[in-house]
């Protein structure tokens, strides 16, 4: 199949690029498609080069070390929140202390993000303690003891 968007990348290639991109199971599920059976459908291939176009078009990239564990987060200022979605590809919440829901999604906050700016508990529980938030869930603290500790009696249960 020959595409405009990118003509020279062969199709093992773009396989390979595929299975790098951790962050997307999408990604990863084609890569293990071309691995298992040595070749793409037309329709896997079509998406497989637009995902990289787009890709290059914005630059975008996987971080070296990508996010692998769900946990609160800091790059520079921001705080993020990863989660998982329903399936399964982990995506990031930024922490907006004066907005009504204080964990707004912000879409490709995770590419922005490293496994190296994982915050301790130690670190998530006292920027929890600062805003009167629990670090672990995101809820208002109510009782002072749970607003001195950053973290909810229910959260810190699981902990």
């Amino acid at each position: 199949m020959s595409n405009t968007l990118t003509p020279s990348l062969s199709v093992p290639a773009l396989a390979a690029w595929l299975s790098d991109q951790r962050w997307s199971r999408f990604a990863q599920d084609l890569a293990f498609a071309f691995q298992r059976f040595g070749k793409l459908t037309e329709r896997q291939e079509a998406a497989a080069r637009k995902m990289y176009a787009t890709a290059q078009a914005r630059k975008v990239q996987a971080p070296a070390n990508p996010v692998t564990e769900v946990g609160m987060y800091r790059v520079g200022d921001d705080i993020y929140r990863v989660k998982v979605s329903e399936n399964g590809n982990f995506y990031a919440m930024r922490f907006t202390p004066n907005a009504d829901k204080r964990f707004a999604y912000e879409r490709g906050a995770i590419m922005r993000i490293s496994a190296d700016n994982r915050m301790t508990l130690e670190d998530a529980k006292a920027v929890g303690a600062q805003v009167g938030i629990c670090c672990v869930c995101g809820r208002d603290l109510i009782v002072e003891a749970n607003i001195e500790a950053g973290i909810g009696p229910v959260c810190a249960k699981r902990i």
